[in-house]
This record gives structure tokens, C-alpha cells and sequence, in this order.
């Protein structure tokens, strides 16, 4: 089974995070929502995880699936409110990746003329 640590993270240590779009975005939008779990960094293969463990059978299911894909996980814990803030962080960087998308599309359009 995947180890997992236990590091609890606030909004001031939040902040400081800069995570990849392409790593969030393992775990979608809905689903972070559902079990209140982000991917918000990647190490080789060690998924970091930040989650309320509101859910925590869902969590180890999604650790396990994950795990099935040859990531292992490391967790960690945050408020309600960090968890929000997380969320909030999501929701920009899938917007950012939504205008770049768009911008490319365009780009193309334009050069294929």
C-alpha cells in the first residue's frame, strides 16, 4: 500500500505552493470536490495530495487507484477553508489552461488561412 505522511498545510503555506496544471488535473474538478482532495504537486512518482480527509474512504480509494497507475501518494491535511482556497487556485489555473487552448485554436485558425 502506498505510505502516506501527514503534513497539515494552512492558507499562509498554501500560497506559497505554485502547482502544475498538468499534475492537478489528474484528479478532475468534480471529483476534488467530491472527496475535498487536490493533486497540487509531483515528485517522480509521489503524487502530493492535499485534502480535508472529510472523505476518507474515498480518499483511499483514489490513493489506490492511483497507486494501480504506479503513483504512490503523500498527503496532506488542511482546513475547510484552505481547502477552498486550493479549489479557488484550481478554478484559475483550469480558466488559464481554457484561454491558452483558446489562444492556440485561434492561432492556428489564423496561420491556416
Amino acid at each position: 500500500m502506498t505510505e502516506l505522511s501527514k503534513t497539515i498545510l494552512e492558507i499562509p503555506e498554501l500560497e506559497k505552493i505554485q502547482p502544475d496544471f498538468s499534475v492537478i488535473k489528474i484528479l478532475d474538478k468534480e471529483t476534488c470536490e467530491n472527496i475535498q482532495a487536490i493533486i497540487f504537486g509531483k515528485e517522480k512518482n509521489t503524487l502530493k495530495i492535499l485534502t480535508t480527509n472529510n472523505f476518507p474512504d474515498q480518499l483511499i480509494k483514489i490513493a489506490k487507484k492511483l497507486e494501480d497507475e504506479g503513483y504512490r501518494s503523500e498527503l496532506y491535511y488542511t482546513s475547510i477553508q484552505g481547502f477552498g482556497y486550493a479549489l479557488k487556485r484550481y478554478d484559475g489555473l483550469l480558466q488559464q489552461e481554457q484561454r491558452l487552448q483558446e489562444e492556440q485554436r485561434a492561432e492556428k485558425q489564423a496561420v491556416g488561412k
